[in-house]
């Protein structure tokens, strides 16, 4: 089994919360639906959020489609245009970090592929608690072997 084929759903996650966690500048990653990471108002900000969207299998590959969102939420004391256009700039900086550490094997080894090239949009006055930032969709392709040995099958 190549080192790549152990890089499943969780895996993944993991690795890019440990992203998220060592930047210097995020202070939080959350996953699965976006509402449930925008519920609460906290001082968190900036934020990075993962939403599954689509796995595929394909002749020694599989794919994992995430979109990744990067959000800041508005200081009540900041001029809401200033704001707005600082934390779009500082969140697509955030997605470049992130796209540059993946690409350059920083995240995952050499193996794992991201599909180029990536769109992201910017957001304004979002979800639940009006955030702004950037979120757009990161395909990783990771080695595949379709192994039937690996297989908890109990049977003949």
């Amino acid at each position: 089994m190549s080192a790549s084929s152990l890089y499943t759903y969780n895996v993944i996650i993991g690795k890019l919360k440990e992203f998220a966690d060592n930047h210097a500048l995020i202070r939080k990653f959350t996953h699965g639906q976006i509402s449930q990471a925008d519920l609460e108002k906290e001082d968190e900000f900036p934020f990075m959020h993962v939403v599954p969207t689509q796995f595929s299998i394909d002749a020694g590959q599989l794919t994992y489609s995430l979109d990744v969102f990067f959000a800041d939420l508005p200081r009540d004391k900041d001029v809401k245009i200033e704001y707005q256009r600082h934390a779009i700039s500082d969140c697509i900086l955030l997605f470049a970090d992130l796209v540059n550490e993946i690409e350059n094997g920083q995240i995952f080894d050499e193996s794992v592929v991201i599909t180029k090239p990536i769109t992201f949009t910017p957001f304004i006055e979002e979800f639940s608690n009006v955030l702004t930032g950037v979120n757009g969709t990161i395909e990783i392709t990771v080695d595949y072997e379709w192994n039937a040995c690996d297989i908890p099958f109990i049977g003949e």
